[in-house]
């Protein structure tokens, strides 16, 4: 071992490791003892310490693709309109940069079905029930016109996140812009703009930065 890590540090990095070999690899190619040997000369029992098995470590790599418990509490107290709320948070997935730099080969794993299952899934476990929140203030504070919040916010994340997700709607590059511009004027005209032409706007300047 090179280095003398925190608990923290071995998570992860077994986290980083373990997305690389299931980018390169596949994660039915990949083994524990495939990830162990790629960490820096930590053990078998370092991995078990925080995870129970390879499919939790699949579960958390997604976690990471998604806005933390405390970037979603920092959204909820925001002295900020309810549309606001779910349009930061919309672009908190979509450009953190902690999983630009460390985890983005984690995005290749978006191809593969299972992780983009889990994916979807956590997102609607984990953001489903806080877009639906933001909604409701967004109904109170003016800024959404919808009657159906938890509707809504489902309709927020297909057509936001699960449409986008290539294993599930395969297509080329080219049609995202078409496909942003189709969801803008689904939400647009159903009550809620949540990608404004501000919004969209910065989703195409930081596309055309990160590629």
């Amino acid at each position: 071992m090179k280095k003398k890590y925190t608990a923290e540090e071995v998570k992860e990095l077994i986290l980083r490791q373990a997305a690389l070999l299931f980018a390169t690899k596949g994660y039915e190619k990949t083994s524990i003892s495939d990830i162990v040997a790629n960490l820096d000369g930590l053990t078998r029992g370092a991995v078990y310490h925080h995870f129970d098995s390879k499919f939790d470590i699949l579960i958390e790599i997604t976690n990471k693709l998604i806005p933390s418990d405390e970037k979603i509490q920092a959204f909820k107290n925001k002295n900020i309109s309810g549309l606001e709320k779910i349009q930061q948070l919309l672009l908190e997935g979509m450009f953190n940069e902690v999983v630009i730099k460390e985890m983005s080969h984690s995005l290749v794993l978006l191809k593969e079905p299972l992780f983009s299952a889990i994916y979807n899934q956590q997102i609607c476990l984990r953001l489903g029930p806080v877009i639906e929140t933001f909604i409701f203030e967004g109904t109170q504070d003016g800024s959404i016109n919808v009657e159906a919040s938890k509707e809504m916010s489902e309709i927020v994340i297909l057509l936001t996140t699960t449409w986008f997700i290539e294993s599930l709607f395969p297509d080329s590059g080219e049609r995202l812009i078409q496909k942003l511009k189709t969801s803008q004027t689904i939400l647009r005209k159903s009550g809620m703009d949540v990608l404004s032409d501000e919004v969209y706007m910065v989703i195409m300047n930081q596309l055309e930065r990160i590629t």
